[in-house]
């Protein structure tokens, strides 16, 4: 499997990631885009002050030491921890470094697939956990900031307490990832059971051996439109019009009723991606 090759210079991808996702956002213009923050942030609920926040990230004139440590770590790590852990603890620390002054959040869910796939756990850099984190989110925010809690000696009760810490954010971590696999392999039993449902229903109704390319696309794409397809199908356009009328009027997709620029909706896999 091959690997994104990202990780051996993380801080410009970090950066270049950052400017293509704020790029878009007005709200985020005097954010500096793919710069580290050269100003103190802090985090905390909506309205509150850098004296009721809830964790102060590290100072800005450290932010890109402490990346370089992370960008090591992830490259040269000197422990023999299973990569799980590993993305465990890159993320807390990325999160706690919290680089920039807007969109850390994003950035740091975004790290966590494509370190899955540079480690091989995955096809394609494509298993978001956000959803299995955000149903669980105050748990989430404590246990991070619990990792971050500085004990005041360094005694052998001190260095427990702070391992049970991040001991217990390891588990949830990886928890999450579990369960946001299950979640994932129960979508694609319903999208693949769908899908040969669709494709017995659309053979009552037409006979092509073109069917299993217009059903794909259906697939590929649950909102389309007739160019759509004979873009990607060798197909005359008057018989592609007959199949999406008969696939319609058997209630398999649905279109917005226009006579130009016709969109069809296929509402079963929308619905089920919906969930």
């Amino acid at each position: 499997m091959s690997s994104l090759k990202i990780f051996e210079n993380i801080k410009s991808f970090i950066k270049e990631m950052h400017k293509i996702l704020l790029s878009g956002d007005v709200r985020c213009k005097n954010r500096n885009p793919g710069e580290f923050r050269t100003i103190q942030n802090f985090i905390g609920t909506e309205g509150c002050t850098i004296q009721t926040a809830s964790y102060i990230p590290p100072e800005p004139q450290l932010v890109s030491e402490y990346m370089s440590n992370l960008e090591k770590y992830i490259n040269e790590p000197k422990d023999d921890l299973h990569d799980l852990i590993r993305i465990a603890i890159i993320h807390a620390q990325f999160e706690t470094i919290h680089p920039f002054l807007d969109g850390n959040e994003r950035i740091g869910r975004i790290l966590i697939p494509l370190y899955l796939f540079d480690k091989g756990f995955i096809d394609s850099p494509n298993f978001f956990i956000s959803e299995s984190l955000k149903k669980d989110k105050f748990k989430y925010y404590k246990l991070l900031n619990d990792t971050r809690i500085e004990t005041s000696n360094d005694d052998e009760k001190s260095k427990m307490v702070a391992a049970q810490r991040w001991n217990t954010w390891i588990k949830f971590f990886i928890t999450a990832i579990i369960n946001q696999a299950n979640q994932n392999i129960k979508l694609i039993e319903k999208i693949d059971e769908l899908y040969n449902i669709t494709i017995d229903e659309s053979r009552k109704i037409i006979n092509s051996n073109k069917l299993i390319d217009i059903v794909n696309i259906m697939f590929k794409r649950p909102i389309f439109n007739k160019k759509r397809i004979l873009e990607m199908v060798d197909i005359p356009s008057s018989t592609l019009g007959v199949y999406l009328n008969r696939l319609e009027e058997n209630q398999i997709i649905y279109s917005d009723g226009k006579i130009r620029n016709k969109k069809y909706y296929f509402y079963d896999l929308i619905n089920i991606l919906r969930q």
